[in-house]
């Protein structure tokens, strides 16, 4: 309920731009959520329970209430399922920006969800919860589609490896050096990508010689991660 629920539903609290239906559906479950916990707990920790029960200005207490019962028209297996798969997209998400150190509540330009043959189901689950992704991960542009991405790497640095250039071109690896510093790295790159090595100084360089630095770069020609949700058969494309 914390980890999860809460989390995808703050946006809808905070939120200027969230209609106040929404606002207060959320209130509403977030409220009945937590005085029927209350009343479970308070047999249990009575004071507790008592004291959070009056925060949300009862004037009876809480110790004479009825025990909390399952409304049917709340309980639907199929919108559970559905909300776990939205919970674990979210949660992938999240994982990915915690380990790239990214502020949680840092906005995200672009996540694209790729679906396969198996996995073309989700559609319409991620697009239903598609505002609650959104607003949760703080997405710009969300999009869920069929197919894989296009991507490639793209060289964004080079830089001479001199613990191998100075012993092979010896008094010539001034010459090399500067080759490789003043040369586009794309150009670098494609060369080596045609040929496998580059002719200079009475001699060669391959990879070998070089100290790359590559990012994966998708359709849009902008920077991407790609995560890869084992749990889920997806993949994510995240522009950042």
């Amino acid at each position: 309920f914390c980890d999860e629920y809460i989390e995808a539903v703050k946006y809808r609290l905070y939120n200027d731009d969230i209609s106040e239906e929404s606002r207060i559906a959320a209130k509403y479950t977030l409220r009945t959520v937590i005085e029927d916990t209350l009343k479970l707990l308070a047999p249990i920790a009575p004071f507790f329970a008592e004291e959070v029960y009056q925060y949300f200005g009862h004037e009876g207490s809480i110790h004479n209430e009825l025990w909390p019962e399952i409304d049917p028209k709340l309980d639907s297996t199929q919108v559970e399922e559905d909300g776990d798969l939205a919970i674990e997209l979210i949660g992938e998400v999240r994982r990915f920006k915690s380990a790239s150190k990214i502020p949680l509540n840092a906005d995200v330009e672009s996540a694209t969800v790729y679906l396969n043959e198996k996995t073309e189901d989700l559609n319409d689950v991620f697009e239903y919860f598609a505002d609650d992704i959104k607003g949760t991960l703080k997405i710009q542009n969300f999009q869920v589609t069929t197919g894989k991405p296009e991507v490639h790497e793209k060289v964004i640095e080079i830089e001479p490896d001199m613990s191998k250039i100075g012993p092979t071109f010896k008094k010539n690896a001034g010459q090399v050096i500067g080759f490789i510093k003043s040369t586009d790295p794309d150009e670098i790159a494609k060369q080596l990508a045609e040929n496998g090595e580059i002719a200079i100084a009475d001699g060669v360089i391959t990879e070998d010689f070089l100290k790359m630095k590559k990012e994966i770069v998708g359709a849009s020609g902008k920077k991407v991660d790609i995560l890869q949700s084992e749990k889920l058969g997806v993949i994510v494309e995240v522009v950042r």
